[in-house]
């Protein structure tokens, strides 16, 4: 289950893409997105940063 602030994000699957709405923004400077499942036995990681400038 992902939690960010403490809030479930709305998650949708179509066909091979996983969709994920946040309810809240991300605050100015940096966001990070990090992802982990287990996969035939072994844990498989994904991170990415976004850099959040103020508009």
């Amino acid at each position: 289950m992902m939690v960010v602030n403490g809030k479930k994000p709305n998650l949708k699957f179509d066909i091979n893409k996983l969709i994920i709405n946040f309810e809240d923004p991300f605050i100015p400077r940096r966001g990070r997105i990090n992802c982990s499942l287990m996969d035939n036995g072994e844990w498989r990681w994904f991170g990415t940063q976004f850099i959040i400038s103020e508009n």
